[in-house]
């Protein structure tokens, strides 16, 4: 590893996904808002101007309906007097004979030329009197020059029409100010009289200069003022809804000053015209209700009469005028308002903006003048101008305003808000920056002072790791802190116990001596009494393996120790007691404490009913009494009564009768009776199929000394203990792979081959691994065991999901052709039919486990149990589940083998037994070494 290895890691593993990490959070948390900011913004500035708009149209609506209310106020008075002058005409008001109208007015012509004297209520202050008034009738100046009765009718008419119309205009016009009307005009059609109210100074009855084509006018030398000149009259006698009330177009009044309106209803005689009774009414009236105009002119109303005409705007100071300067008075609302504004514009304006205006509800628009946006909210004016029909449109009442008013505070609302996300995300990008600034300062002082010596630990970890467990971890120490340093003897420590679970370093009993008192050290530094205890026990195996028995004695004592310190752990007691008990017995000392132990031990295993070991258990007391004192002292025959009723054995029953039978002969030996004692050697050698390979090879010692004492000769017996010295083996499995051992079988299987792999076979020999179905795969060629336990043991548990048929006889031929392949000479290849396995001091072994016939084999029977014979291999099956005449040819197959052995087995659950069988067969016994496992 690079010095700067763990720093790259720490850097790129660590530092950068920190601030990575940090940086996206900080971006999640900026940039959506960022993104999505202007679009929130326009969307909240787009709500609030849509509210304002919707304000703006409400306030129109307001003012139309302002204006309404006002322009009411003539149109229902007109509706009375329409009412009156019908009640009037057709006799439903009386009039009282001694009445006399003529104190009720004056000729308007005697008092513009101040020929009477000034009327009752007359104000100097407005030159008007609503409680008097006055008529004019053309030439006529005096009352006294009327004749026409008619007229004089006319005269007396219209004073009494005066007992309600001065009332009205006096209340709409308190103390003589005008509010709501000018003046109330009556003008007959028979004579052009006009009767109007109030008494006031007008010039066009002194001096008309209309100039207007009028038929009444065609004859006169000079133009007066006649009613049914004036478009009032004229648009009231054209009208053919008799009822309804008549409004004109805005215009310059008669006294060529102010401008407005006339309301007008006519009375009919016979569908022709009697008179029309009408009310001037101003447009400063109606510009006070719609007066909304701000400090800059950006923001005001206006109005236009249905006939186009603008009679209310701000450009002629809102009220129109004859006199108006800029001559924009009554012009249409596109020359008014669009005044400034060049052609495509006004062209946009009539086309969007100019149509509303006829609309009969109130709508809003928008348009442009000299690139100025301007919203306008236009709303019409109704009023009722007849008693039986709909409310009709007098007038539209307009409200604009430039969309800067409303957007302008947003906008400004919008920069700062802008800026305050800029200066948000510098300062963001700073922080940022400063965390990055601060975490390579980190960086580098966790460099110096951490990484590069964690640097070298990691490299020695890594070795460690990689199984390098001889590394020197001292050569590679570098200067630290403290707490580092620790982590050398942590390390050291580490690689002892790495060391603990490597097999081959405990293969070699003097290596394994060193590595275990290592491991001692450090289970006794950690009070691990398990670890201790296990450490002891192996080492006191591997001293009693090479006969130094004392040694071996205080190693099993410490362990026993260990493991009565330990809780809930009696089943570890009996063990180490055991073989505590065994290296007394076979270091000839303390007999005495040797029994004790060993009956211990037996009251354990009976509390368990572990039957096995307590057979065991008793025989070795029994030999060992046997051996010192020549007696059995009962624990023979305590094992053979319960070998007798045992029912679950873990090891075949033939194996401990061939041991019960050793200790008779044995105890007839030691009393002299040498030949019966001859005989239970003997049986104990041939009375059972399965046997224990030590019980024989002590059977066929004790026969060499008799056979010796008797002259006997004991060539055969010397041959045969050949078999039984510890020798080197090759051992082949075969596994059935067929469809018919998938599941819990094939996996009970494995577990179990790995398990003798582990304890039976040794380091020096050979074991090879073959699985078939309708074919046959090596898994692993005939291989020393060696340092390799672990490898083997991985490559058997690589197995695939068995499928297929049974090829067992040609699965027997690869595994003889496995033992073959070490005897075929170098320098030419010998055919496998005529070479027979050359003879060599090695114990040669097939163990095949099957659970189904052979069904698709090449090689026949008759050819593999030929070729089984002229071998030196023993073979040994473990069928499952086969019928009783495939159980018979196998059978006959393993007798061809000098050591043979045919197991049968009905459930997976015989499995474990017969495996042990196995193991039994090939190894002189040995105790097995603990692992922490």
């Amino acid at each position: 590893m690079g010095e700067t290895k763990l720093q790259r890691k720490l850097v790129c593993r660590v530092l950068l996904p920190m601030v990575i990490g940090m940086t996206i959070t900080l971006l999640m948390a900026y940039i959506p808002f960022y993104l999505s900011f202007p679009t929130w913004i326009d969307s909240i500035t787009t709500d609030m101007i849509d509210d304002r708009k919707v304000t703006l149209k409400t306030l129109c609506t307001y003012l139309s309906n302002s204006a309404a209310s006002a322009m009411n106020y003539p149109t229902n008075f007109l509706l009375l007097s329409l009412e009156l002058y019908d009640d009037y005409y057709n006799g439903k008001i009386a009039i009282k004979p001694s009445w006399s109208p003529l104190s009720n007015f004056i000729n308007a012509y005697e008092f513009q030329i101040h020929n009477v004297p000034l009327p009752y209520g007359f104000e100097t202050t407005t030159n008007r009197s609503f409680d008097t008034s006055m008529w004019y009738l053309q030439e006529t100046y005096y009352i006294n020059e009327i004749k026409d009765p008619v007229t004089t009718q006319e005269l007396i008419d219209c004073s009494v029409f005066d007992f309600f119309i001065q009332p009205i205009l006096k209340v709409g016009n308190p103390n003589s100010n005008v509010s709501f009307f000018q003046r109330s005009l009556t003008g007959f059609n028979y004579d052009g009289l006009v009767y109007a109210n109030p008494t006031e100074y007008q010039v066009y009855y002194e001096d008309y200069t209309d100039t207007t084509n009028c038929t009444y006018e065609v004859n006169r030398a000079k133009p007066v003022y006649d009613p049914r000149c004036r478009p009032w009259f004229q648009q009231t006698a054209n009208n053919t809804e008799y009822d309804t009330i008549t409004i004109t177009e805005p215009y310059v009044f008669a006294d060529n000053i102010n401008v407005g309106q006339t309301f007008c209803v006519g009375t009919w005689q016979e569908k022709a015209i009697r008179f029309a009774s009408c009310i001037d009414y101003g447009m400063s009236e109606l510009s006070s209700y719609i007066d909304v105009i701000d400090s800059g002119k950006t923001t005001y109303a206006f109005a236009v009469s249905p006939g186009g005409k603008t009679f209310v705007h701000p450009n002629f100071d809102g009220i129109c005028s004859s006199d108006d300067p800029s001559n924009k008075c009554l012009g249409s609302i596109t020359s008014v308002e669009m005044s400034n504004a060049d052609s495509s514009e006004k062209a946009q304006f009539d086309k969007d903006i100019l149509p509303k205006f006829s609309e009969n509800q109130t709508s809003i628009g928008k348009y442009s003048i000299n690139g100025k946006n301007i919203i306008i909210a236009i709303s019409p004016v109704f009023t009722f101008l007849s008693l039986n029909k709909d409310p009709k449109i007098v007038a539209t009442i307009g409200l604009r305003l430039e969309e800067s008013t409303m957007t302008d505070p947003f906008d400004k609302l919008k920069d700062s808000l802008n800026q305050l996300l800029y200066i948000e995300g510098v300062a963001l990008f700073l922080l940022i920056a400063i965390i990055l600034v601060i975490c390579w300062l980190l960086t580098s002082y966790v460099t110096q002072q951490i990484i590069k010596p964690i640097d070298n630990l990691v490299q020695i970890l890594n070795r460690l790791n990689d199984g390098d467990v001889d590394i020197n971890i001292e050569e590679h120490y570098q200067d630290c802190s403290k707490e580092l340093t620790h982590l050398y003897t942590v390390f050291t420590k580490l690689k002892i116990v790495l060391r603990f679970g490597k097999s081959h370093y405990f293969s070699e009993d003097s290596e394994a001596v060193m590595n275990y008192a290592q491991a001692l050290t450090l289970f006794l530094e950690y009070r691990n009494m398990e670890g201790a205890g296990i450490c002891y026990n192996n080492l006191g195996i591997i001293h009693y393996r090479n006969l130094r028995y004392q040694e071996a004695a205080e190693c099993f004592e410490k362990a026993l120790r260990a493991a009565e310190s330990l809780k809930n752990r009696p089943e570890l007691v009996t063990k180490r007691k055991f073989m505590l008990a065994t290296t007394f017995l076979a270091w000839k000392k303390n007999d005495k404490k040797a029994t004790e132990l060993m009956l211990e031990v037996v009251d354990q295993y009976k509390q368990i009913r572990d039957h096995t070991q307590t057979i065991e258990c008793l025989l070795i007391i029994a030999e060992n009494m046997i051996k010192t004192k020549g007696v059995t002292e009962g624990y023979l025959e305590e094992a053979e009564n319960i070998l007798v009723k045992a029912v679950h054995l873990k090891v075949p029953k033939d194996i401990l009768l061939g041991k019960v039978t050793y200790c008779r002969g044995l105890a007839l030996m030691k009393k002299g009776i040498l030949r019966e004692a001859c005989s239970y050697f003997i049986s104990a050698l041939t009375d059972t199929d399965i046997y224990d390979t030590e019980t024989r090879k002590k059977c066929l010692e004790e026969l060499r000394v008799i056979y010796t004492k008797f002259s006997v000769s004991t060539e055969t017996l010397d041959l045969l203990l050949q078999d039984y010295n510890d020798q080197a083996k090759d051992v082949v499995f075969l596994v059935d792979y067929s469809k018919s051992m998938n599941g819990t079988r094939i996996q009970k299987t494995i577990s179990l081959v790995n398990n003798t792999i582990e304890n039976y076979i040794k380091p020096e020999d050979r074991l090879a691994y073959i699985v078939f179905n309708q074919v046959s795969k090596i898994i692993f060629n005939l291989t020393p065991r060696g340092q390799e336990s672990e490898y083997l043991q991985s490559e058997v548990k690589k197995y695939e999901l068995p499928v297929g048929g049974t090829a067992f006889y040609d699965a027997i031929y690869i595994a003889l052709q496995e033992f073959l392949a070490y005897h075929v000479s170098e320098d030419r290849c010998v055919p496998f039919d005529v070479q027979e396995v050359k003879k060599e001091n090695r114990g040669r072994w097939i163990l095949a486990v099957i659970d189904g016939e052979d069904n698709v084999s090449t090689h026949s029977y008759g050819q593999i149990k030929r070729k089984l014979a002229k071998s030196s291999v023993n073979l040994v099956i473990i069928g499952i589940g086969l019928p009783k005449s495939y159980q018979e040819l196998l059978i006959a197959l393993c007798e061809t083998t000098s050591k043979g052995l045919f197991i049968s087995i009905s459930h997976i659950s015989g499995l474990e037994q017969s495996f042990q069988t196995f193991s039994l067969l090939i190894s002189s016994k040995n105790p097995r070494v603990d692992s922490l496992d």
